[in-house]
């Protein structure tokens, strides 16, 4: 393994690290009050019956026909059109309507199956609302993908403990301690494999809510959030909506920390908020864990967690009650190999094994490779420098490595990671100066690999539909983040630098032609 890598060079310079702006321009001057579920407001409120998702689904396909350029979905428009307003609802109750999750996902849904890759994809258009990459551009470093050669090559695919095997647990165990700066002391007994993070959450959710199926308090979800999460809770128990809004450069979650207080079954939180890529302070996510009632698990997804600084995590994510979700698909482009792992307690651990093996046996062997050794060496990446001996010390003779291959497989990672974050960066920054110069107000992220972005003051959806039919360009609506605010789209730019610059120029002329009229 490794053997036909290039021996390692200098390691090159580290990728600059984005810039941050304020988001006051992405809200309209004087608007204010935007709630994450106002552009569903009106659904729920001329609807028959709001527990109805399917209902409230077919009136907001109808209200687009009616409002958005029409594609011929007259019945939908129709029932929408003799649907009166029945109730009013405050931005507290809208926010804590049962439907709501599976409505937001309901729309997920019909956003990529039926419009962008099922009306509009004989149009083949600029998709730019992926949430990922292009793959012909970016991938797995070759070190990595040589892991799963080397497995594939001895039938390493076979059953598994149903947590992973235990050198891959043991290495992201180092991985973890290394994320944390040292102040974490974590061991594999708080570490499971698992099939990436949406699967992931899933699970974990089920397992926690079967365990107390007595317990009445409804769950609280952070939002901006992802549809499929929320709706993975809402499937088990209610689920009220919190905002988190931007502030300070960083997510607000000042309102969830009060929530928290007032008692809940379980709460979710991005620590990257998708779709700023603005984080969680450390210091507020100790507050929040401290406010917490023991009794009620803190689930963070982490999975936004890349391409910013990194930054030293608390000792507050110790708490037993804490439970962090983790992949590698938006760190490597890999969102097809369902792959990810969990830092829980021990105790949580070791009841998770029961819900893996029950519902889906264990992960895919095949991975155990790429997984151990990328925890090893990411930890020496952000380590500053790899302890040839001491790793070789504990990888498997199996592996037939030796301190040339092994760091020349280290190498090659240092300097994939290095051009990734180099190319995510610089993909970033030409949308958001093309942007810019449109003067289409943008949010800076400071991680991950998507932008927030303001066209116009029609509500997020509409301006999707606006775009996609009068530029061939798709994005993705704020709607389906539950990011509050007209116009707000979400951008994912990591494309070839042809195909983004062919699609900023449709926007910009777009502008152009509205800034005309």
């Amino acid at each position: 393994m490794f053997a036909h890598l290039p021996a390692p060079r200098s390691t090159p310079p580290r990728a600059r690290l984005p810039r941050t702006a304020p988001a006051t321009a992405l809200l309209p001057a004087g608007a204010g009050g935007h709630d994450a579920a106002d552009e569903l407001r009106s659904v729920f409120e001329h609807a028959p019956d709001p527990t109805d998702a399917g209902r409230l689904l077919e009136l907001f396909v109808g209200q687009q026909e009616a409002t958005a350029p029409p594609i011929g979905r007259d019945a939908a428009r129709d029932a929408w059109s003799s649907s009166p307003r029945r109730r009013s609802l405050s931005s507290r109750e809208l926010l804590e309507q049962p439907a709501l999750p599976r409505l937001v996902k309901s729309v997920f849904d019909f956003y990529f199956r039926d419009d962008l890759y099922g009306h509009w994809a004989g149009q083949e258009p600029i998709v730019l609302s992926s949430g990922s990459y292009d793959e012909t551009v970016f991938g797995l470093p070759a070190s990595l993908k040589d892991c799963i050669r080397f497995a594939l090559d001895r039938n390493w695919y076979g059953y598994s403990d149903s947590l992973g095997r235990t050198s891959a647990r043991e290495a992201l165990a180092v991985l973890e301690t290394a994320r944390s700066g040292g102040r974490l002391a974590i061991g594999a007994d708080r570490i499971a494999v698992t099939l990436g993070g949406t699967a992931a959450l899933a699970s974990i959710v089920d397992l926690l809510a079967g365990a107390r199926p007595y317990d009445t308090r409804p769950t609280v979800c952070a939002v901006p959030n992802y549809p499929p999460l929320m709706a993975a809770m809402a499937r088990r128990m209610p689920v009220h909506c919190v905002e988190t809004p931007i502030a300070d450069g960083g997510t607000d979650i000042t309102a969830l920390i009060e929530r928290a207080r007032g008692g809940a079954r379980m709460i979710l939180l991005q620590t990257i908020t998708n779709p700023s890529g603005l984080r969680v302070p450390e210091d507020r996510l100790a507050e929040l864990i401290e406010a917490t009632p023991r009794d009620c698990y803190i689930l963070l997804d982490e999975c936004h967690d890349a391409f910013g600084p990194e930054v030293p995590l608390t000792p507050a994510r110790m708490a037993d009650n804490v439970i962090s979700i983790r992949s590698v698909s938006k760190r490597w482009g890999a969102p097809g190999l369902k792959a990810g792992w969990l830092v829980a307690s021990p105790d949580v651990i070791d009841e998770f094994y029961s819900q893996a093996s029950t519902t889906y046996g264990g992960p895919p062997s095949l991975f155990y490779l790429l997984i151990e050794m990328l925890g090893l060496f990411e930890a020496a990446r952000l380590g500053g420098a790899m302890d040839v001996p001491a790793v070789l010390g504990r990888l498997s003779d199996d592996y037939g490595l030796n301190t040339a291959t092994l760091e020349a497989g280290f190498a090659d990672y240092l300097r994939a990671t290095e051009e990734m974050s180099e190319q995510v960066l610089r993909c970033r920054s030409h949308a958001v100066d093309a942007l810019d110069s449109m003067g289409v107000p943008v949010l800076v992220p400071a991680y991950s690999i998507n932008l927030l972005a303001r066209f116009g003051d029609e509500p997020s959806y509409r301006t999707y539909r606006r775009l996609i039919s009068e530029t061939g360009v798709s994005t993705y609506p704020g709607l389906l983040c539950m990011a509050g605010g007209p116009g707000l789209v979400r951008l994912s730019p990591c494309l070839p630098e042809s195909v983004l610059d062919e699609a900023m120029a449709r926007l910009a002329k777009w502008v152009a032609r509205r800034e005309e009229v």
